[in-house]
């Protein structure tokens, strides 16, 4: 069954006549009284037919027409909240805000295909104002110009940094090799390797999609390809503890299309996960702020997998619980405890899924005591707390957080071990494009730049000639992780 033309017209004319009514107590209030007569403007008119046979024959998730789901979604109600929300808004994000709120409308109501529909609406809405009102199309025009200057600006940033990194790197062969194994060149069947172009290289591209304009059919291509290239950025991963901040900067900059994966129908749970697997990576290898929005779907889907995955499927299962990992961590730090609470106990019944499951959520749990000041818990659990051998990364945790309770000696002790265990292991490993070798020379460096600090804890006012060896490592292993630099940025972000 279609619905005729004429029908969907009489539709989207009342639409646009709640938006002008719904309008009149707001910073361009002056309008509304014109806004009617607008309305019977040839080329408005020519345009809503335009965008009513697009719509003719459409219907929504639930088989019933779509025009009937359109006009509930863009009720007087719905409308009258929306612009009371975006009168907060000066000209230059009111357009941002307006597409952002009808996008949510459309999303509550499963209004399909809405990106067309909302395209038109907030167009023909902003002809109906600006023309009343020149001094708002002035702004409207130059928050448009204003954002395009932005993008461009975003993309030459990132290949500047790219270039910047080229430069530093010939900048530095430029002037000679350091011959010493202490000045951090490393010879292996003679071939010079460790401050190379290779052990660090990790060369990322922006994967231009045409994200939620194009059809869903196009969508669901776009999410396949955009896995697919992601994970190949990510297999290339040099293994850095944490990636160096410039490389941070750039992934930022090149994740994009996240809304993808709620936009998107029609994709089997195994294609979502997968996909929300690489984009949570990305985020948490970046230090990308989550969006509510974000959180809240990749929870939902976080959540569907539990109920309906195919546990058969262990690689499908590992990034599950990454996922759930990287969930936990988001609610945390936001300190939502019943959601943390309820992550956390699905968690723990599925810990068996990675081989370190069951240790990374201890560590977890200390950290939510430790987050929530319960510090004499965290004192006595960490203490506790022991995991194989070669579990760096954990261990360095566990030292860092006993370091912040006050176990200074105890942090002193453990240090020293696994700084020595570490020396030995970097020592016996092949160096060239080895990510072991990388990613165990970045937990080092964050070992020695901790000892540096619990040394000056335990002797505050003495003079400490291991202090000053500590600071010579700290600056041998900063090739894998330059605290320097680290904090230089973090002072130019302020």
């Amino acid at each position: 069954m279609t619905m005729d033309v004429s029908l969907v017209i009489g539709g989207l004319k009342g639409i646009l006549e709640n938006l002008c009514d719904n309008y009149s107590d707001s910073i361009i209030g002056q309008v509304a009284s014109t806004s009617r007569d607008y309305l019977k403007n040839r080329n408005v008119d020519s345009k809503i037919k335009e965008v009513a046979s697009c719509l003719t024959g459409l219907k929504c998730r639930d088989d019933t027409l779509f025009l009937s789901d359109l006009q509930a979604a863009f009720s007087k109600d719905n409308l009258q909240k929306i612009l009371k929300e975006i009168r907060k808004d000066d000209a230059f994000n009111m357009e941002e805000a307006l597409r952002q709120k009808l996008g949510d409308l459309c999303e509550t109501y499963y209004v399909e295909n809405a990106d067309k529909i909302i395209d038109s609406l907030v167009q023909m809405f902003f002809e109906l104002t600006a023309t009343n009102n020149p001094e708002l199309e002035g702004r409207l025009f130059f928050n448009r110009l204003s954002r395009n200057q932005q993008e461009i600006k975003t993309l030459l940033v990132t290949e500047l940094l790219e270039i910047k990194n080229e430069l530093s790197f010939i900048s530095e062969v430029s002037y000679g090799l350091r011959k010493s194994d202490s000045e951090r060149v490393y010879t292996e069947n003679g071939t010079v390797v460790g401050d190379d172009e290779d052990l660090f290289a990790w060369n990322l591209k922006f994967y231009q999609t045409k994200g939620l304009f194009g059809s869903n059919e196009k969508r669901k291509a776009e999410v396949e390809e955009l896995t697919k290239y992601w994970r190949k950025e990510r297999e290339l991963y040099p293994g850095w503890y944490i990636a160096p901040v410039t490389k941070r900067e750039i992934l930022k900059s090149y994740t994009r299309d996240e809304s993808l994966l709620w936009k998107t129908t029609g994709m089997s749970i195994q294609e979502k996960i997968d996909f929300a697997f690489e984009l949570v990576w990305r985020y948490e290898t970046g230090f990308i702020v989550f969006s509510k929005i974000l959180q809240n779907h990749i929870f939902e889907l976080w959540k569907e997998y539990k109920d309906n995955g195919d546990w058969s499927l262990q690689d499908k299962n590992k990034k599950w619980f990454y996922i759930g990992q990287s969930l936990l961590r988001e609610y945390r730090e936001d300190m939502n405890w019943n959601s943390w609470q309820k992550v956390f106990d699905v968690m723990k019944k599925s810990a068996d899924i990675m081989e370190t499951g069951n240790e990374e959520l201890e560590m977890e749990f200390i950290d939510c005591l430790f987050f929530k000041m319960q510090i004499s818990d965290v004192r006595d659990k960490i203490q506790q707390f022991s995991c194989v051998n070669n579990r760096y990364a954990l261990r360095l945790h566990k030292v860092g957080l006993m370091a912040e309770c006050g176990l200074l000696e105890s942090a002193y002790s453990e240090l020293k071990a696994l700084i020595d265990e570490l020396e030995e292991a970097i020592t016996n490993m092949p160096r060239e494009k080895n990510k072991d070798f990388v990613q165990c020379g970045s937990i080092l460096s964050g070992a020695y730049e901790l000892l540096a600090f619990v040394i000056q804890g335990l002797y505050p006012f003495d003079k400490n000639e291991e202090l000053h060896t500590t600071w010579n490592r700290i600056e041998e292993y900063s090739r894998f992780f330059d605290f320097a630099k680290e904090k230089n940025q973090w002072k130019n972000n302020l």
